[in-house]
């Protein structure tokens, strides 16, 4: 499930040895726009381009260019770390 997927692309506890790790945006770091906040939310729900673009009223293309833009925003390489990166900045919550 997208819930377990998550779970275990997130950070573990620290070890001792490990050093500190700045955080900050990766990529564009840009304020997500409101269709591209509806997406990601989409996106967390586990929807494809098709049923995002159905439950949107978009075309499949449209649905894939802010699907590209909120990956690019979050510095995402894909769907799942983008819906990471959502979380972790308080965009949407599972």
């Amino acid at each position: 499930t997208l819930s377990s997927t998550l779970v275990s692309a997130s950070p573990s506890p620290a070890r001792a040895d490990a050093r500190p790790v700045e955080h900050r945006p990766r990529g564009g770091g840009g304020e997500l726009a409101e269709r591209e906040r509806q997406v990601v939310a989409l996106l967390a729900e586990g929807l494809s381009n098709k049923l995002i673009a159905d439950r949107l009223g978009i075309s499949d293309h449209t649905a894939k260019f802010h699907v590209n833009g909120v990956m690019a925003k979050l510095g995402a390489g894909t769907r799942t770390e983008a819906v990471v990166e959502a979380v972790r900045r308080g965009l949407v919550t599972l």
